[in-house]
């Protein structure tokens, strides 16, 4: 009989030049319109994900191989009918399950989008 597949990421499938394996992820987003507070053309979001690495991974490299964690929140603001500017956060603890020689812990990474229509 054959092996039955899950339905997530072949564990033992790694990807390529890469020391990292995942087995599955999930995530979960809320947008908001600005219609909320009273700015029609504004919107909020906030994202959280995770990565979860195989056991595969785990026991044959012997490494830590925690989750890795991904947070994103953003405003986008139009400023008038030819300028909107979104300033974005994305924080990510855990990066690579924490293998990665001298990696930091939590990378935090700050953004700001412009948008020119004419």
């Amino acid at each position: 009989m054959a092996e039955r597949q899950r339905p997530y990421q072949n564990p033992k499938v790694y990807a390529e030049s890469s020391d990292i394996s995942l087995e599955y992820s999930w995530s979960a987003s809320v947008q908001l319109a600005g219609s909320l507070w009273g700015r029609s053309e504004d919107t909020f979001a906030i994202a959280f994900s995770e990565i979860i690495l195989s056991d595969d991974y785990k026991e044959t490299n012997n490494l830590k191989a925690t989750s890795e964690k991904h947070l994103e929140v953003y405003y986008s603001s139009k400023v008038n009918e030819h300028l909107t500017i979104s300033p974005d956060l994305q924080v990510i603890w855990n990066p690579y399950g924490k293998d990665v020689i001298n990696g930091n812990d939590t990378i935090v990474v700050g953004g700001l989008r412009t948008q020119v229509d004419f």
